[in-house]
C-alpha cells in the first residue's frame, strides 16, 4: 500500500530529535491524495466512545473520545497501522525491539487538555498523527522538570515546576 511505503520511508529518513527526550516530527506525512480521503472520511462525532482518560481530580475527561465505528476505510487504516511494516520501523528508528501494539483513532473536543506527564511505563513509544483541515491550532507540548521538581506521584501536573521545551505544530497530515 502506498501510504504505508510512505510512512516507513518518512519514519526511516527522519533525524531523530534528542531533547527533551528522543522523537521525530514529520510533515507531509502521507501522500496528498490519502491525507484528503483521511479528512474527507473522518468519522462523525456519533462514531466515538468517551475515552475513559482519568484526570488526577479521578473525573472523566468530557472532552476525549475513541472511534468505535465500522468504517472499512478507517478498519483497513488502522488495522494497516497495528499490523503492518509502520511499527517495525518505529521500533527500529529508536532501537526498539517489536511489541504489543495498540492503535486507536482518539478525536479531542475543544477544552480537552492535559498537563504535564509520562506515558505509562509499560508504553515504549507513542505516535501521533494530526488529521485537522486548517493549520494553526497547538499541539502535543513537550516539557522539562524545572530545579527542584519533585515527582508526587500524581500523573498529570500542573504546568508550575516545568519549561516548556517545543510545542508540535497541529499542522494537517504531521
Amino acid at each position: 500500500d502506498v501510504a504505508a511505503r510512505c510512512l516507513v520511508h518518512q519514519i526511516e529518513e527522519a533525524e531523530i530529535i534528542q531533547e527533551p527526550f528522543p522523537h521525530i516530527y514529520l510533515k507531509g506525512v502521507f501522500p496528498s491524495e490519502f491525507y484528503n480521503r483521511m479528512a474527507k472520511d473522518l468519522p462523525e462525532n456519533k462514531d466515538f466512545t468517551p475515552f475513559n482518560n482519568l484526570y488526577p481530580n479521578g473525573k472523566l475527561s468530557p472532552f476525549r473520545s475513541i472511534y468505535t465505528g465500522k468504517s472499512m476505510f478507517w478498519s483497513s487504516f488502522l488495522d494497516g497501522l497495528e499490523k503492518g511494516p509502520t511499527g517495525a520501523a518505529l521500533c527500529k528508528k529508536f532501537g526498539l525491539s517489536e511489541g504489543v501494539t495498540t492503535t486507536r483513532l482518539i478525536r479531542d473536543f475543544p477544552g480537552y487538555s492535559l498537563g504535564p506527564h509520562t506515558d505509562v511505563p509499560a508504553k515504549l513509544l507513542s505516535a501521533l498523527f494530526y488529521i485537522p483541515i486548517a493549520e494553526g491550532a497547538a499541539g502535543t507540548t513537550f516539557y522539562t522538570c524545572s530545579d527542584g521538581f519533585t515527582d508526587r506521584g500524581e500523573g498529570h501536573y500542573e504546568k508550575e515546576g516545568f519549561d516548556k521545551v517545543w510545542e508540535t505544530p497541529f499542522d494537517p497530515n504531521s
